[in-house]
């Protein structure tokens, strides 16, 4: 995308992650591509397909979606929107890279991070506040879009790592 067309908003964000979620637990629902796709409120349904012929060369062969939604626009009209994403599973976590209507790309990448209890600490870095104890969630986001979709695409894929979560906690209390 040009300058003209959009803007790159790039942010991280660092979640702790409550103490009864063990690495494992978190891992195995960032590997749940549905789980995590049904965790924006205004996704209606998912399933998978095949890459499409133009993917990117190191997307190609991963897990790909289409995901449906339904958006509200100004005056209450409801619209359904189909659009495709890109999941790719990481030893600590998962990427995504969804392609969404009006050339809203948006790039994911959540990562398992920090110590459990009898684990060495993790080094710290620069310009990033971790928390010293603990797992955390770390959410690195990239947003390509029109300037006038920004902030609502910002806090929509600031409050799913919010609801996400939510999920595993209330999944690690079901099976303590």
């Amino acid at each position: 995308m040009n300058d003209a067309m959009g803007k790159r908003t790039v942010y991280t964000k660092i979640t702790p992650l409550p103490s009864n979620i063990p690495r494992q637990l978190a891992l195995d629902m960032l590997h749940s591509h549905g789980e995590v796709i049904s965790i924006n409120p205004l996704v209606t349904g998912h399933k998978p397909i095949d890459a499409p012929r133009d993917a990117a060369a190191d997307e190609f062969f991963a897990q790909w979606y289409e995901i449906t939604e339904i958006i509200t626009w100004g005056f209450g009209f409801k619209k359904k929107i189909a659009f495709k994403g890109v999941f790719y599973d990481l030893p600590n976590g998962l990427q995504t890279h969804t392609y969404a209507p009006m050339g809203v790309d948006l790039r994911n990448k959540w990562t398992v991070r920090g110590n459990q209890p009898g684990e060495p600490k993790e080094p710290r870095e620069l310009g990033v506040e971790t928390p010293l104890e603990g797992l955390y969630l770390r959410e690195d986001v990239e947003i390509m879009c029109n300037v006038a979709l920004t902030s609502f695409v910002k806090k929509e894929m600031k409050a799913a790592a919010s609801v996400m979560v939510d999920r595993m906690t209330r999944k690690a209390e079901l099976l303590d």
